[in-house]
């Protein structure tokens, strides 16, 4: 049997090891990725490594629960809902007309929970857009999204007063300026990994799972500022603290610009007030 070494993507173990595969799984995967899921087998930690068909490992993905499962020749899948996307979306095509910046532009506007119309004279895109957004967002965030022609738009221009316009590979409205293509750090590098990966499965899984992973922690700073409560709480509140507390929960260390990120996605998506006396909006200086 082949074995590929792995190594934990939690930043305070990054244990290294070698995991066994069953013969024939990785002949069975002509394009696209090898889910291998790793329960606790070389640290205390379960996390999925995604390998290609020359046993490379592409990217990993972390959980907050062991994974179990019964049997190992079930430990690994090929992806059957990624199967049933591809089937229905050209995502080849997609990235021929859906350019790297309006792929960042789409990404912030829903990570601020707005409503958006993309603007679009290639009514055979509309489809392909909208189920590429569903699996990529699948179990994380909503979205409110419409593909509308021109001459749609201009029909019921005034429907759409709170919505974020984008088109021609501009923001052609965003009357609260949310959108600022030179600050979009963090979303500019999610989308520059979809469009460096040049196997297109591939390319869709790596971008679902930097959106899940942004997600999930967005959650986990979103609960524990839920807890704090009373002015003297807020006041022991700061950029410190979250670090300390994300590195401890999901044993990753975050940037400034990523943070930055997180805080506004809590407050804009998840619609939390981040305390005035905690001193994060000072120090962040983005809100």
């Amino acid at each position: 049997m082949p074995f590929i070494t792995v190594q934990c993507p939690k930043s305070n173990c990054m244990a290294k090891g070698k995991i066994e595969i069953e013969d024939g799984l990785i002949e069975k995967v002509k394009r696209g990725l090898l889910a291998v899921n790793i329960s606790a087998q070389i640290c205390k930690h379960s996390f999925i490594a995604y390998v290609d068909k020359n046993l490379k490992v592409r990217d990993y993905f972390t959980a907050d629960f062991e994974i179990t499962l019964p049997e190992q020749k079930e430990e690994y899948t090929t992806g059957e809902k990624l199967k049933s996307v591809i089937d229905i979306l050209d995502l080849d095509l997609l990235k021929m007309n859906f350019t790297p910046p309006m792929i960042t532009f789409l990404l912030k506007s829903i990570f601020l929970g707005k409503k958006i119309i993309i603007i679009s004279e290639q009514d055979f895109l509309k489809n392909h857009i909208l189920n590429f957004m569903k699996y990529i967002f699948q179990d994380t965030f909503s979205f409110n999204v419409t593909v509308l022609s021109i001459e749609d738009y201009m029909k019921e221009k005034g429907k759409y007063s709170d919505h974020i316009i984008l088109g021609r590979n501009e923001v052609l409205r965003d009357n609260e300026k949310n959108i600022n293509l030179r600050e979009l750090k963090i979303e500019k590098k999610i989308v520059g990994k979809f469009f460096d990966e040049s196997n297109l499965q591939s390319s869709l899984i790596i971008l679902k799972n930097e959106i899940s992973k942004l997600f999930d922690n967005a959650r986990e700073i979103y609960e524990f500022l839920a807890s704090f409560n009373g002015e003297e709480s807020n006041r022991n509140l700061n950029y410190k603290v979250i670090m300390d507390h994300l590195k401890k929960k999901r044993q990753i260390k975050i940037s400034q610009p990523e943070l930055n990120l997180l805080l506004e996605i809590i407050e804009k998506y998840f619609n939390i007030k981040i305390p005035e006396t905690s001193g994060i909006k000072e120090f962040l200086g983005f809100i």
